[in-house]
């Protein structure tokens, strides 16, 4: 990995950039408790390289991840450049990022409020959100 500035996100593919947010908003779910886990870490990973179909990552997304700072992160913003149109490709990233918040079996109140600003930043319902909660954090 290189130590180079990250890219602006204009600069990048159309294809890259919605990677690069959906790289974002799982490192922001990971940043949401205040602890970023081994296993939270290791899921982003996971994910992307299999949403990938690759054994790497693009080197703009791994220069984006590692500039990322939780405390500049705008969810509005990461959620904005993708495309979430249907109510299948908004349960398809809500996964992906409960995958992050349940990577350490733990969903805690920052969690919680993290998905529900994603939920709310793609024109999700809570219903749509309901699966990604544990029972009682409803």
């Amino acid at each position: 990995m290189n130590d180079l500035p990250p890219l602006p996100t204009a600069a990048l593919e159309p294809h890259v950039r919605q990677i690069v947010a959906i790289a974002e908003l799982m490192l922001g779910a990971a940043h949401a408790d205040g602890n970023v886990s081994w296993p939270e870490r290791s899921a982003i990973a996971d994910v992307l390289m299999s949403f990938l179909g690759h054994r790497e990552l693009p080197d703009a997304v791994v220069s984006r991840m590692q500039g990322f700072d939780p405390k500049t992160f705008d969810v509005e913003t990461a959620c904005a450049a993708l495309t979430v149109g249907s109510s299948q490709d908004r349960a398809e990233l809500l996964g992906l990022i409960a995958r992050v918040t349940d990577a350490d079996a733990l969903l805690e109140g920052g969690e919680e409020g993290y998905l529900r600003r994603v939920v709310r930043a793609i024109g999700a319902s809570d219903e749509e959100l309901a699966p990604f909660l544990a029972p009682d954090a409803s």
